[in-house]
């Protein structure tokens, strides 16, 4: 059965896509001002957006960059990118003149949401200090980013989460549904304690940082023998909406993936939105630009008129060749 969502025919032309160290961009997170907060603009754009380079897949070159849009198609690059170069963390550590943590390790899986109490845009990513993967992928970090007099002004980065207990943590999802209520979402697993499967994880605080906060395990929506890898959340109506970048293997991402669905009211018993069909799946289409799909980002409008940002990439030799790709339809969200 075909997914819900047809594949895009081309990727985005997004500058610089052909650079070797800021190319190839990634792990789209979008905020879309009119649809989520009924604001027409923000520093004069409707659409911004973090997205992470992805070069050729070396994640020593992934860095969160900001852009922005006003049809969500056509982007360009905000001043100040990457947006962690030359500043330390609330925790002591520095990044290098690249904006890469200062001592080895890479910033990755950008999130990017809209405070409207501070009229600041808040960037949640991982942050990876050390060369060794016990290393790395076990905190957050949070920047915000204000635009007085139209001009950016970029925070330090302040750490806002880090769990020891787990092996790994990806790909931050965060929703604020008013001043002092903040929910968050990863994937991960803890095999120390026993839970070596992917699994999404719930976190709740009063203002956006959750070092203080206990995760809860939530409730698998995929198929059996899928596990989740990535995800993004959004809220519409009464409930929380997520899109899950499920892969076949239990405790890693192994090339095998599409985009599912799904809602939950609490958000933690999370129910599968379609039982038959991905949202996204890798394009069957001879050298396509998505043979696999990744993260993605997704707005919902008026009468369920939904966009996708999805990430993806396909084989040039032995290189993989990262792009974004956008598309669009419907959901039943009544």
């Amino acid at each position: 059965m075909s997914a819900l969502f047809r594949n895009a025919q081309r990727p985005l032309e997004i500058p610089p896509d052909e650079d070797p160290v800021k190319g190839q961009l990634m792990h789209p997170s979008v905020v879309d001002f009119w649809l989520q907060h009924r604001k027409r603009r923000w520093l004069g754009h409707r659409f911004w957006a973090a997205f992470s380079p992805f070069p050729s897949g070396d994640n020593k070159l992934e860095n969160p960059c900001l852009y922005f849009s006003n049809d969500g198609k056509t982007w360009l690059e905000a001043a100040g990118n990457p947006l962690t170069a030359n500043a330390e963390g609330s925790d002591g550590q520095t990044w290098d003149d690249n904006g890469a943590p200062a001592g080895g390790g890479y910033n990755n899986d950008p999130e990017l949401i809209y405070d409207r109490a501070s009229d600041s845009l808040m960037l949640y990513f991982g942050g990876s200090f050390g060369s060794s993967a016990a290393e790395t992928l076990l905190k957050w970090y949070r920047i915000s980013i204000r635009g007085p007099n139209s001009t950016l002004v970029i925070s330090s980065p302040e750490l806002v989460y880090a769990d020891s207990s787990s092996d790994l943590i990806l790909s931050p999802a965060v929703v604020r549904v008013s001043k002092y209520d903040w929910h968050a979402w990863y994937c991960s697993k803890r095999a120390s304690s026993g839970i070596a499967a992917l699994n999404i994880w719930h976190l709740r605080s009063k203002n956006g940082i959750f070092s203080d906060c206990s995760p809860e395990i939530c409730t698998n929506p995929l198929p059996s023998s899928w596990y989740p890898w990535h995800l993004e959340v959004r809220r519409f109506g009464h409930k929380f909406w997520f899109l899950i970048v499920a892969t076949k293997s239990i405790t890693a991402f192994d090339g095998s993936s599409n985009l599912r669905f799904a809602t939950s009211t609490n958000g933690r018993r999370l129910i599968d939105y379609s039982e038959k069909q991905w949202a996204v799946s890798p394009s069957e289409v001879p050298l396509s630009w998505d043979e696999a799909v990744y993260r993605a980002t997704f707005v919902i409008g008026e009468f369920g008129a939904t966009t996708i940002w999805y990430s993806g990439y396909r084989k040039v030799g032995r290189t993989d060749v990262w792009r974004t790709g956008r598309t669009e339809g419907r959901l039943r969200t009544s």
